[in-house]
């Protein structure tokens, strides 16, 4: 069993569940922190912009309309206080 390496068991987040007015279409959710798997880090994210491009994206005029709820933000700034433990032993299948 892994030890808890987050301060806090809850993270928040951007999620968008309908295209359209911001306002209207997201909402800060909260849910508990999930610890990183082999290959992921876990980021404590300091600050994280919006750009014009996630604006199109919420207002649904963007080339793609990903699959909703979906949270949303791309690049941050932030300090890494966890990081997935490596996969060791086992076997490969690659040839």
């Amino acid at each position: 069993m892994r030890e808890s390496i987050h301060p806090t068991d809850r993270t928040q987040a951007l999620q968008l569940t309908k295209f359209g007015d911001p306002r209207d279409s997201v909402s800060l959710v909260s849910r508990h922190t999930r610890q990183p798997d082999a290959g992921e880090l876990l980021i404590d994210v300091h600050a994280a912009p919006v750009h014009p491009s996630d604006i199109h994206l919420i207002r649904g005029f963007y080339g793609l309309r990903p699959q909703l709820p979906m949270d949303l933000g791309a690049d941050g700034v932030g300090t890494v206080v966890g990081a997935g433990l490596a996969q060791t032993g086992g076997s490969s299948d690659a040839a």
